[in-house]
Order: structure tokens, then C-alpha cells, then sequence
């Protein structure tokens, strides 16, 4: 209902690689779901597949499962230049 504020997940900046993370832009996709963009590289445990898992730059927080994960579609990664997400933006359609 929007009367209080919490923390959103936890282990997102936990790890040793998160050093110099930025996170720039966020988007709230309904309920469940929010993303946010930056420039930055960590890694998170996965629970489901029991395994951690490397998250470059975008990352997707959702609350039923209460985990963040990278973008099912790929990374967003460069090995030769800094890479940062400057705008994010959902739409439902």
C-alpha cells in the first residue's frame, strides 16, 4: 500500500567482485518484480539450480522467490570496455 519502505533482497552487493558497483537506473514491473541497471559484476546464489550465478550490469529481483538473477535472455557485458546501464523501462504489453 506504499506506508512503509524496505529493503529490497538480499546478496546483491555481497560478494567480493561487487567492489565499485553502481547501480543507476531501476524499473518496477508490477508487483513482483524490479530490475535495476548499472555498472557492475557479482554473482548470487541460485537456490533452484543450487549453484551460484555471475550477474553483469542488469539485474531482476523477484519477491515470490526472493532472489536475484540475471536477465533470462543473456548478459550484458563487454571484455574490452566499461559497460553502464544508464535507463531502464518495462512495459507489460
Amino acid at each position: 500500500d506504499g506506508s512503509q519502505l524496505s529493503k529490497v533482497g538480499e546478496g546483491l552487493c555481497n560478494s567480493a567482485l561487487s567492489k565499485g558497483m553502481k547501480i543507476t537506473s531501476s524499473a518496477i514491473a508490477g508487483p513482483n518484480d524490479i530490475y535495476v541497471g548499472g555498472s557492475f559484476q557479482t554473482q548470487v546464489w541460485n537456490g533452484e539450480k543450487h549453484e551460484f550465478v555471475k550477474i553483469f550490469n542488469i539485474a531482476h529481483y523477484n519477491s515470490i522467490n526472493q532472489v536475484w538473477l540475471p536477465l533470462p535472455v543473456g548478459q550484458i557485458t563487454c571484455s574490452w570496455c566499461i559497460v553502464t546501464i544508464l535507463a531502464l523501462a518495462w512495459d507489460s504489453e
